[in-house]
């Protein structure tokens, strides 16, 4: 843009005395960012442009210190509304002066532009230039006019300016000018305008063998004219060549047991060798020669990976030993092919682009906050439509959130109608689906991400929605997420995504924490990602690597997967791999960054350097150790709360309980047959008595002997039901030891590490629903048959079928079907319901057998007379257990049908949860994909995935 007022050098012939003379005497000032106090994101590239100029104008003169925004970010938080804090702030800082830029606006719509010098010893403005524009198109020259006045007044020296135009010749490539050997960021703009007078102006172009000066030579700038300079960028030479060839032989002669030594020295010689784009012969002698040497690697990579599979997969597998070496071959993966960034480009310009996503198939979405929203297709930047889906009444939209599912269709939070408007793949919209149940509120943002089986996800400050579009919400799995955000006290979320490997991430910015959870809404991680801004925005790569913008330090943040901070490129400036506040941003299906370079007006399209992008097999490699790092860890942990949760005290301490209970109830069964025989015997003198003190005496021995036997009854079949409950835990708990950790190795193993799965939403169990079904079918029964028989006990023999009948109808309900609806099979609870059912069928046999006649022991008339109170006593019991046997064993089956139930009822869920997890998933096929170098474009990459 030639109106705008770069004046790169505008003060050349004043440099003629050598700055590097006078390092320790320079004035030194301090450039703060012109402020746009219109609040109209259309000044902000004028303001900059501004503030740019006059600060590499100011460096160029010569005899000034220049320290911009990006070497001192504290620049960007000084108060420069009063000449107190301007003081105060140079005072602090040692600068000598501080320049100041505002640019305003009226309510008549004119603007003012104002640039002033302030000068630290004087206290106050020294130098100021003011000027106004009436329009769009007289903002330039006011621009000019205001950086002009003020440099007059600095130099006090006429000002006269030519242009300069570069341009090769021949041969082709990027490369970078520089003037008076001063780097000029963007020789379009920044050359338009330049005083006259003599310059040296040099070409520099990054070649394989490093920074090579391709031209240098002297120009003149003569006023109101244009210098037009032409040079040569050069082939590839000889040296060059060979240098590949040799890099080359010496990757392939890499011994066999040296692969981090082979990783390493590709990622050092691709990094090296980066973008060639002047020789096309070269690049392709480059790509030839990573390709050999990357293929290399995986063949190592695989060799190393079927030791550690062998562990994982033996008869006994070592899941620890498995996951170290998982960890070690990842750890040389990730160190080599650390990420390096070169711009590869824009998109098309925007005006202020807001938020940028990318579909699985490669379209790249931009919302522009004054053009609504602008579809581009990757990579190469071509427009491929042009939708506005919000109408053109609304003020804003920047609100609004946008997400893809597996098949590339767009889910659109409408931020005015409180709806989703879904596009297909070609980005046409569908339909509009209703959110179920939010109150949606205007000032705050409701983010969005959508599984791979259709399930949306809406966070919009403390609510959570979940649903399917059609079906009904998910309210466990919406519970579930409002617990994890609760307890990490999560205020607002600044972003939400789903990563390759399955999981929903939940960034909080304003704690620097992306909380991973699963779909069902169970945490799995919590990373933490030191350096956050607040309105930071965040993506993933394949590798579960994360990038995050750094609006304020105008950077990108790479972190490792565990939240280590890894590299870090960028910093403010118009440049190619520079940034102005970028607000947003995606990574592509081969890790090519797409950033929402805000203040900058443009997408910068920044592609990976490093092996990965270029080697597609030693990258998916790369992911198939993260899936097995993961894998492992899962398996080791799972593996060993199996094995903590197998102990013999489960199985010991029950029996020991349960042979308690049983002399329990055969003591208070012996008790009980004594108060019954003395209530039979105080009851019979009752009926012979006649005088009234010994009736009435009678009548209440009857009744105290009566009661106690009754209670110690009851207390002797409680002791039963105690008794056989225990015993039942301590069947099903020995069942369960005897097969957890094969069932759970052989569940883990089950698993194919190199496929990919998800939820199979067809056998989807629910958790409330599994506990439901183990309370009505597994424990209220029994304990329904319980009451009944107990409550029955006394009626006489040929009414207390009843009881009998009720509590055999309760035991026949099977105590398994919570874990039946779970998918699983437990052992210990079927052989306890059979338990339970011959007790069942005995206690019956004996009620159908009639009253028992008692028969009393008889040892003859030695021990009779030898034991004349005991003897009568143990009759007595021996009575009382025959007339309660059948009862007894009744409430035995009872005992063992509640500690049955209520095991299937606290096992249920779990097992429920684990089928979620495991027995529910489905492989899915993995994506096609075709990696290939576009011509003309650099190192971009073309992808094509078919699902």
């Amino acid at each position: 843009m030639t109106r705008r007022a770069v004046l790169a050098v505008v003060f050349l012939l004043l440099a003629a005395v050598s700055a590097s003379a006078v390092d320790d005497y320079r004035t030194r000032i301090a450039v703060l960012p012109m402020k746009n106090a219109t609040q109209e994101a259309r000044y902000d590239s004028v303001c900059q442009t501004v503030t740019e100029t006059v600060a590499l104008v100011f460096r160029l003169m010569g005899k000034y210190l220049v320290v911009e925004s990006d070497e001192d970010p504290g620049l960007l938080q000084v108060d420069a509304t009063s000449m107190e804090t301007l003081g105060a702030f140079a005072e602090a800082s040692r600068y000598d002066e501080v320049l100041v830029g505002l640019t305003s606006k009226d309510d008549s719509g004119v603007l003012t532009f104002r640039l002033s010098l302030f000068n630290r010893a004087e206290g106050k403005y020294k130098y100021e230039s003011v000027s106004t524009a009436r329009g769009i198109l007289e903002v330039f020259d006011a621009a000019d006019e205001i950086t002009v006045g003020l440099l007059s007044q600095v130099s006090d020296i006429h000002i006269g300016f030519g242009g300069i135009e570069v341009a090769a010749s021949s041969g082709t490539g990027s490369y970078t000018v520089y003037l008076n050997d001063a780097r000029i960021r963007n020789p379009k703009t920044m050359l338009g305008k330049v005083l006259n007078g003599t310059y040296t102006l040099s070409i520099h172009q990054q070649r394989i063998l490093g920074d090579t000066e391709i031209y240098r030579g002297e120009i003149k700038v003569f006023e109101d004219e244009t210098t037009k300079v032409s040079f040569v960028i050069p082939s590839a030479t000889a040296a060059e060549t060979a240098y590949i060839a040799s890099q080359k032989a010496k990757l392939l002669a890499t011994p066999e047991d040296q692969i981090e030594s082979l990783l390493s020295g590709i990622a050092a010689f691709q990094q090296q060798s980066q973008g060639i784009d002047y020789d096309e012969a070269l690049a392709a002698q480059q790509a030839q020669a990573l390709t050999a040497a990357g293929a290399r690697a995986v063949e190592m990579l695989k060799a190393a990976t079927a030791q550690a599979d062998g562990a994982f997969y033996a008869k006994n597998p070592d899941f620890k030993t498995a996951r170290q070496q998982y960890q070690e071959l990842s750890r040389m993966v990730s160190n080599a092919f650390d990420y390096a960034a070169v711009t590869n480009g824009t998109l098309a310009p925007f005006a202020s682009p807001a938020l940028v996503r990318v579909a699985p198939n490669g379209t790249v979405v931009v919302l522009d906050a004054s053009e609504k929203i602008r579809i581009t297709s990757s990579p190469d930047g071509r427009t491929l439509a042009q939708e506005k889906l919000v109408d053109d009444a609304l003020s804003t939209f920047t609100d609004g959130q946008l997400a893809f599912d597996a098949s590339s269709r767009a889910y659109y939070v409408h931020p005015e109608l409180g709806a989703i408007v879904e596009l297909d793949s070609a980005l046409q919209p569908i339909r509009t689906i209703p959110i179920p149940g939010l109150q949606q509120d205007p000032q705050v943002v409701t983010r969005i991400a959508v599984s791979d089986d259709g399930l949306i996800y809406l966070v919009s400050g403390s609510q959570v929605v979940v649903f399917e579009p059609g079906a009904s919400r998910e309210s466990e799995i919406e519970k579930a997420l409002q617990d994890v955000l609760q307890e990490h006290s999560v205020a607002a979320v600044n972003g939400l995504f789903i990563d390759h490997g399955g999981l929903l991430n939940i960034l909080d910015a304003a704690d620097g924490t992306i909380l991973r959870v699963d779909l069902l809404g169970t945490l799995r991680s919590t990373v933490q990602l030191p350096g956050l801004m607040t309105d930071s925005a965040a993506a993933v790569d394949g590798l579960g690597y994360f990038y995050v913008t750094i609006p304020e330090e105008h950077r990108i943040a790479k972190y490792s997967p565990a939240g280590q901070l890894i590299a870090s490129f960028g910093g403010y400036g118009a440049g190619p791999g520079e940034f102005s506040s970028p607000q947003d941003l995606a990574v592509g299906p081969t890790g090519t960054i797409y950033v929402a370079d805000t203040y900058n007006n443009r997408v910068q399209v920044l592609v990976p350097t490093t092996p990965p992008i270029l080697l597609a097999d030693v990258a998916g490699y790369g992911m198939t150790l993260a899936r097995r790092e993961t894998a492992a860890e899962k398996a080791q942990a799972r593996l060993g709360i199996t094995l903590e949760n197998i102990r013999a005290r489960n199985v010991v301490v029950p029996v020991i309980e349960g042979a308690g209970l049983l002399g329990a109830a055969a003591g208070l069964a012996i008790t009980g047959g004594v108060f019954n025989v003395m209530a039979d015997d105080a009851y019979l003198q009752y009926q012979a008595a006649t005088v009234p003190a010994t009736v009435s005496s009678l009548h209440d021995t009857v009744a105290r002997n009566w009661i106690a036997g009754s209670v110690s009854t009851l207390g002797s079949e409680i002791a039963v039901l105690g008794a056989a409950s225990l015993l039942t835990s301590a069947l099903v708990n020995g069942a369960r030891n005897a097969v957890a950790a094969a069932d759970t190795i052989s569940q883990i193993q089950s698993f194919e590490m190199d496929g990919e799965y998800e939820l199979d939403r067809s056998r989807y169990r629910s958790l409330s629903a599994a506990e439901s079904i183990g309370f009505w079918t597994g424990v209220l029964p029994p304990i329904l048959g319980a009451g009944t028989l107990f409550a029955l006990q006394n009626v006489p023999l040929d009414t207390g079928y009843l009881g009998q009948i009720v509590a055999g109808v309760t035991v026949a309900i099977p105590p398994f079907l919570s874990n039946a609806y779970a998918g699983h099979v437990d052992g210990g609870l079927i052989a306890s319901a059979i338990v339970a059912d011959a007790l069942t069928a005995v206690s019956a046999a004996l009620y159908l057998a009639g009253a028992p006649q008692w028969t009393p022991v008889d040892l003859g008339p030695a021990v009779a007379s030898a034991l004349p109170g005991v003897y009568p006593a143990l009759n007595n019991a021996w009575k009382t257990m025959q007339r309660t046997l059948a009862l007894n064993t009744m409430v035995a089956a009872l005992g063992v049908r509640l500690a049955a139930g209520a095991m299937d009822m606290g096992s249920g869920w779990i097992e429920a949860k684990n089928t979620n997890l495991y027995r529910a998933m489905k492989k899915t096929p993995a994506p096609e994909v075709s990696l290939g170098v576009l011509p003309d474009q650099g190192l971009a990459v073309a992808v094509s995935f078919r699902l």
